[in-house]
């Protein structure tokens, strides 16, 4: 894991699936001695353990990942997982369905006013999360319309809020014409935004402050 070049939110969520779900089950073994059969008792363990689909999907994608970069170290020869009969969990089918016009109206008449906006940003402009945790004042463009996403806040293990980069960035535009760029502006104004510091990308890395 120490050579992977990917988020630290991501390498965190993978030595967590690891360390939970996979080493306890496989084994510390010499990696030329798995078998497919041992990657199919694996796996039912953990559907009889009552993970998701789409969990054990994600496990199993992280172990075959392991098995290939020991292919290509020359390590071992083949990947266990890339057997025929070792077969990664299907997806259940899942239906999303939103949330109403009157849903989205009457959500921020229930939550206090400093959050009333983020029902706004989320509805109007379809931010992710950690998006709408890394949106400050300076990042909108209310003359213009645009909102500018330049950021997100990720948890680390511990809790440990950081700020880094969107995984698409960009800018947006908020639907419904003037309606949503008001309506936010009115509550961002009403509620004084103070300003966040947080280290960015890692723990340890340089903070950084928005409003």
């Amino acid at each position: 894991m120490t050579t992977q070049i990917t988020y630290p939110l991501t390498r965190e969520s993978v030595e967590s699936r690891l360390r939970l779900h996979a080493i306890p089950y496989l084994g510390m073994r010499p990696m030329g001695s798995f078998t497919p059969s041992h990657l199919r008792a694996w796996l039912r363990t953990l559907e009889d353990r009552g993970l998701s689909a789409g969990y054990r999907r994600g496990i199993f994608a992280h172990v075959s990942t392991v098995f290939t970069a020991a292919v290509e170290d020359r390590v071992i020869r083949v990947n266990p997982c890339s057997a025929r009969s070792v077969q990664a969990p299907r997806l259940e089918p899942r239906k999303v369905r939103p949330w109403s016009a009157e849903q989205v109206k009457n959500v921020p008449a229930a939550l206090p006013d400093r959050y009333q906006a983020m029902v706004t940003l989320a509805a109007g402009c379809g931010l992710r999360q950690g998006e709408l945790f890394g949106m400050a004042v300076e990042d909108v463009d209310f003359l213009g319309g645009l909102l500018h996403v330049v950021r997100q806040v990720e948890l680390l293990r511990l809790c440990r809020p950081v700020f880094a980069p969107p995984r698409v960035e960009g800018s947006g535009t908020f639907p419904g014409r003037s309606r949503w760029r008001s309506r936010w502006h009115v509550s961002s104004t009403a509620t004084r935004p103070s300003g966040s510091r947080c280290p960015g990308r890692t723990s340890t890395g340089r903070p950084s402050r928005h409003r």
